[in-house]
């Protein structure tokens, strides 16, 4: 008999968990099969020293998380994609945190809509309590991402895969929180300039990553931080960024012994936005909560005008969110309703004063309850059923604002 080549594959057990199917070790030692190990459903997987992914389309994906805002909190994953999402060494995260569940959502959308997944390195850093130094020059958690990406891209050339990251997550300065509105949005612009670089250059790609904030709340008893104004305009001030204002995460319930972190659960809604949000985005579409942008009062009806992707609405008329300071006549809010792009606020008589209107930002509390001091319900038309979390609605809520109210007469004409 003629002899065969020795590049020829080989026909071998895999020794896999599950039916196997077309099981060849290549000249390279790797072995390629089709199996039914996960879920039952049928993929193909590749496996070498001893470590098994499921074949995918290349580049491999990677999902940046860095600082604080419950990024370190552990989610409840359902479903962890085991072969899909892997760390920097190729095994499993099993961590929960905000990368990790950002990359399951993501996979999640994928298998919903019948796209192919990828296999997606999630890398979190988190620094709890952040303040500016933790995220400058050279700060050990900015290494950290570099290092991880960097061991990640070498671990993924042997399977033949490039690395591209294409968001990064941000949440900064909550250590502190009596930053100016002006300091937070240079130091966010700052750090976000930077990493973007520093990111690209670790993993070789040439475009930049964009980069997903979710506007905090502050405390369960404090909601005066303007840290919380600056993430809330990051997208207006610093488009070519790539910033992407997710969502607000003042309508998230809080950890009653850690007031400005998320419970595991509000966390894994957030990642879901945060996750919606970069699709968006990185799909060339839009994605915008509500932003508050301008306020006029004539008489006893104050006009509140958002920016908004479709006409406003208001989830629980009694708790709205907006509150009016500089009244010195004691005019009293008696109700609100939303009409397409606007809110219309009631009073028993018009205010006088120099008026500034708020909307999800600056309350205080005593009586602690899971949510932060600061509450809104204004949302817009947009809502979609979570794919992570059973019976769950996600809804796209107004950013926390705040603007000066102007005298204009505008009941004549359009409301």
């Amino acid at each position: 008999m003629p002899g065969f080549s020795a590049d020829l594959p080989v026909f071998v057990d895999p020794d896999n968990q599950g039916n196997a199917w077309m099981a060849m070790r290549s000249a390279d030692g790797a072995i390629r099969y089709m199996s039914d190990q996960w879920g039952g459903r049928v993929f193909g997987f590749e496996k070498r020293d001893g470590i098994t992914l499921a074949q995918s389309p290349d580049p491999a994906i990677a999902i940046v998380a860095f600082g604080g805002g419950g990024i370190g909190v552990s989610r409840p994953l359902k479903e962890e994609y085991r072969y899909h999402i892997v760390d920097e060494n190729l095994k499993r995260p099993g961590d929960g945190r905000a990368a990790t569940a950002q990359a399951a959502a993501f996979l999640a959308l994928a298998d919903k809509c019948h796209l192919a997944l990828y296999t997606v390195v999630p890398v979190t850093v988190p620094v709890s309590s952040t303040v500016e130094q933790d995220a400058m020059p050279g700060a050990a958690g900015r290494k950290r991402i570099v290092e991880k990406l960097a061991r990640a891209k070498q671990a993924l050339a042997a399977w033949d895969k490039a690395l591209f990251a294409d968001r990064i997550t941000l949440s900064l300065l909550e250590g502190a929180p009596r930053t100016s509105e002006r300091a937070a949005d240079f130091h966010y612009a700052a750090v976000a300039r930077e990493l973007r670089e520093e990111v690209a250059k670790a993993t070789g790609q040439t475009p930049y990553p964009i980069v997903i904030v979710s506007q905090s709340a502050g405390s369960l008893s404090d909601g005066t931080s303007e840290v919380i104004l600056a993430e809330g305009r990051l997208d207006w001030h610093h488009w070519g960024l790539g910033f992407v204002v997710a969502t607000p995460r003042y309508p998230f319930r809080h950890g009653v012994n850690m007031p400005a972190t998320l419970t595991p659960g509000s966390a894994l809604m957030v990642s879901e936005l945060e996750s919606l949000a970069a699709s968006e985005r990185l799909a060339g579409r839009d994605w915008f909560c509500p932003s508050l942008e301008q306020a006029e009062i004539d008489g006893d009806i104050l006009r509140a005008r958002f920016t908004t992707m479709s006409d406003l609405v208001i989830r629980n008329p009694k708790s709205h969110g907006f509150a009016v300071d500089g009244i010195e006549n004691g005019a009293r809010m008696t109700a609100a309703e939303a009409q397409k792009n606007h809110v219309l606020l009631h009073f028993d008589k018009a205010p006088q004063g120099d008026l500034t209107l708020r909307y999800a930002w600056g309350e205080t509390r005593t009586k602690i309850d899971g949510f932060p001091a600061n509450r809104g319900s204004v949302t817009d038309s947009w809502s979609a059923e979570s794919l992570l979390l059973p019976d769950t609605t996600l809804y796209r809520y107004a950013r926390s604002g705040r603007a000066a109210v102007r005298q204009e007469r505008w009941r004549a004409g359009e409301t």
